[in-house]
């Protein structure tokens, strides 16, 4: 099985073998510390002999003499690789051989394989300049993090060229994209591309919103809290922006709810203005704080009357209420008053009335829970 096996490989083999049995448990602190180090430094070191093998390889006819289209295609099927990862450590070897300096620093374990591939970036870019440069952005390599290198390789792309960092530039712009589509399970799906600068814009908005969440024993993901920010953010542009009108209004999210199914007495309609379908909770907890239309019918489309829209807390009463509680009063919890929703303790559709000592300010994370999950504040 291992009659064509490198010796030194081999060797290699056999120790790994031996330190897969090691007892990590009886080790002292300082012997796992400096075990830890030293693995890091010899795992680099071994990607490094790996892509000098696969350069080697990549040179020889092995690949298309076993039936392979390329060597990415022979790394895939015989190494068990996936298709992404073989042709990024071809196109890695493949730059190497033109970067002695980052390989030599690689082999001696000193320049980790995600600042190679940093480095492998900007020399195939620019492989003459990068030849000049290259003992100084290795140095940059060797000594800061890797976010930091690649804003001084951005500043160096820029020396380099700038009319092409310029050009650089209006391509990602024009790449941007945002696309909302409605799943199979009725979720919303939103991805797509950003600009740098565009992108940090939107970060920055959502960041106060999404980062002192954390301390206030709330258990949600990064995830789900930047999904909520996102969602407020929207909401406080409708609610306070000068939005373009549409239909004579400014746009505004619709339900359409029957009076029994908002009482919870009985079942009925309870859906937004598109169709989707929610829950009696979910309307009720939407109108809270929102305007009414009343709206009589005769059966589901025989309409006999519509009242005007009436804000459910007036904007008197709205104020007042942010002056006394001055943020959300669920226990450790301090959005501000525009991040919340005036949340009546008894319900008006149930007989609740619209006055202070009936309402507190929610945000709209803990004015869930109080609805969804049936929890008073604390």
């Amino acid at each position: 099985m291992f009659g064509s096996e490198v010796e030194p490989v081999k060797a290699l083999r056999e120790s790994l073998d031996d330190l897969a049995h090691l007892d990590l448990e009886r080790l002292f602190d300082d012997q796992v510390t400096t075990l830890v180090v030293e693995l890091t430094r010899l795992r680099t070191r071994l990607d490094a002999a790996h892509l000098a093998a696969v350069a080697e390889l990549d040179g020889r006819s092995v690949a298309v003499d076993e039936g392979h289209s390329s060597t990415s295609a022979w790394l895939a099927h015989r190494c068990k690789v996936s298709w992404g990862q073989a042709r990024g450590d071809v196109a890695l070897a493949r730059s190497l051989q033109a970067m002695p300096g980052t390989t030599a620093a690689m082999r001696h374990g000193d320049l980790d394989v995600v600042r190679v591939r940093r480095l492998a970036a900007a020399a195939t870019d620019h492989p003459e300049v990068f030849a000049r440069d290259e003992t100084i952005l290795l140095d940059a390599a060797t000594t800061l993090t890797p976010r930091d290198l690649v804003r001084v390789i951005e500043y160096w792309r820029q020396a380099a060229d700038r009319e092409h960092f310029a050009a650089d530039e209006a391509a990602r712009y024009r790449r941007r994209r945002l696309h909302i589509s409605e799943t199979f399970n009725a979720m919303v799906r939103i991805d797509g591309d950003l600009d740098p600068e565009s992108g940090h814009t939107v970060a920055t908005a959502l960041r106060p919103l999404t980062e002192p969440a954390a301390r206030d024993g709330d258990h949600r993901s990064a995830a789900q809290r930047r999904a909520d920010a996102l969602v407020e953010i929207s909401r406080y542009y409708l609610d306070h922006a000068a939005t373009p009108l549409h239909g004579g209004e400014k746009p505004h999210l619709t339900v359409v709810v029957d009076l029994a199914a908002l009482t919870g007495e009985d079942t009925g309609r309870c859906h937004l203005g598109d169709g989707q379908v929610i829950t009696a909770e979910a309307a009720r907890r939407i109108a809270c704080d929102a305007a009414l239309t009343r709206v009589i019918t005769n059966g589901p489309s025989h309409i006999l009357d519509v009242g005007r829209s009436t804000r459910t807390v007036p904007p008197a009463t709205r104020k007042a209420l942010d002056i006394r509680d001055g943020h959300c009063t669920w226990a450790g919890c301090h959005r501000p008053p525009p991040w919340c929703d005036a949340q009546r303790i008894i319900h008006w559709a149930h007989g609740g009335p619209t006055d202070l000592d009936n309402l507190t300010l929610l945000c709209r994370h803990h004015h869930r829970l109080a609805h969804h999950q049936r929890r008073a504040p604390p």
